[in-house]
């Protein structure tokens, strides 16, 4: 029976060398608060709004907009951006979100609701959203993979522009960053805990 259950172990350990485990890195529904994001908001002169970034309790996200009545309030820059995620030794990377906007169309907000990745919090990259709402205030999910914009640590952020003319509302949701080890970096060992010969 010990030889059974050591060759079974075996076969275990070698068929698991090769495998990749997910981690999450990073989880926010944004559905209490803003958890562990902060804020770096900038209203120009004229701007007279207040409602920057924030969560809506009552629906669960997070909600920014310089518009009232359809008019905008002014021009702003506001910007909601993740904690320091470490990213070393993991191959691949992938972020996840669910965002809408009042427009329900990439022509309208596409300059103006922004996703922003850096390496080290000062040099900021702006990515190419592949997912956007099709309808006003149709919730759909993007995917960005940020595997070759990791090093040791990264950073992404929501980044929200208004002008004196455009102003939109933008609502951001369930953010999820979710990392594959690489297989040096993972102990299949780890996988045979509480396993016994008995």
């Amino acid at each position: 029976m010990k030889k059974l259950f050591l060759s079974i172990l075996t076969i275990f350990v070698i068929s698991m060398a090769g495998y990749a485990q997910s981690e999450i890195l990073l989880d926010e529904p944004f559905s209490k608060s803003l958890g562990s994001f902060t804020l770096d908001e900038q209203k120009y002169p004229n701007c007279s709004y207040s409602s920057m970034w924030y969560v809506d309790v009552n629906y669960g996200y997070a909600k920014v907009t310089a518009n009232k009545g359809g008019q905008s309030l002014g021009a702003s820059d506001c910007k909601l951006i993740s904690p320091v995620l470490n990213t070393e030794g993991y191959m691949q990377i992938v972020l996840r979100f669910d965002h809408t906007t009042y427009a329900g169309n990439s022509t309208s907000d596409v300059n103006y609701c922004l996703v922003k990745v850096s390496k080290d919090g000062k040099n900021w990259t702006k990515l190419t959203l592949p997912t956007w709402p099709t309808k006003r205030w149709g919730f759909v999910t993007c995917e960005l993979d940020l595997t070759t914009y990791a090093s040791s640590t990264m950073q992404f952020m929501f980044e929200y522009i208004s002008t004196s003319n455009y102003a939109g509302t933008w609502e951001v949701k369930n953010v999820v960053v979710e990392a594959l080890a690489s297989p040096e970096n993972y102990c299949p060992y780890e996988e045979l805990e509480g396993l016994t010969s008995n």
